[in-house]
């Protein structure tokens, strides 16, 4: 809005951006179960290319004067994503107890990207996120079939790749479910902040998954 001696005008400026993404990758991964308690795990991501067909719409518009400007452009973007490397390890100290802790690095340090045929300025440092937990695995009736019902608890660290400030996200991880012979459901979920930056961003997530086996 602008004003002027005599008259208020009103100046409408939009501008509008959207994205539609698409890449290819490889996941891989190698278990070893060193001993009837002890298993240990590595994974791998390749890295890749991220490319995404961008819009953009600038208006500007003044009705008092009959002005109406549209801007189109389209653009493909590219974000080059890192390479991660991820190792776990997981023992069962007794029948219900075990223990599980895994970590992965990511490569952000030869995090690349173009938006809208420019060069994105945002140096990045490589990361470990990082994680270890416990489970108690119990055990139950139900309609006659046996079941088991895990309750999982750990925590996490997740730090931030941007090298202006050390931000790391910690949160409290918490899991439980039911296990029968060809049913599956597990919940899980985390609840944390964010450390660094002063801000004390919340960081929440909830999962549900059902896994169905079916028998001959």
């Amino acid at each position: 809005v602008e004003q002027t001696s005599d008259m208020v005008r009103v100046v409408t400026i939009t501008d509008d951006k959207a994205e539609s993404y698409r890449g290819v990758f490889f996941n891989g991964g190698l278990s070893w179960e060193a001993t009837a308690r002890l298993t240990a795990a590595v994974v791998v991501r390749s890295p890749y290319v991220k490319k995404g067909t961008g819009r953009s719409l600038l208006h500007y518009e003044v009705p008092a004067q009959g002005t109406d400007i549209r801007i189109d452009a389209e653009a493909t973007n590219s974000y080059r994503q890192p390479w991660v490397f991820g190792a776990g390890v997981s023992y069962r100290i007794t029948e219900a107890w075990s223990f599980a802790a895994d970590a992965a690095c990511y490569s952000w340090s030869r995090y690349r990207g173009t938006y809208f045929d420019e060069p994105l300025d945002r140096p990045c440092r490589d990361i470990v996120k990082a994680g270890a937990g416990v489970e108690y695995l119990a055990s139950a009736t139900m309609y006659g079939r046996s079941a088991r019902i895990p309750f999982r608890l750990g925590f996490s660290l997740d730090p931030q790749p941007m090298t202006t400030v050390d931000s790391t996200y910690q949160a409290l991880t918490f899991g439980t479910g039911l296990e029968l012979r060809s049913l599956a459901i597990d919940l899980s979920g985390s609840f944390g902040r964010e450390k660094g930056t002063g801000h004390s961003l919340k960081t929440e997530k909830i999962v549900l998954s059902v896994r169905y086996v079916f028998h001959e």
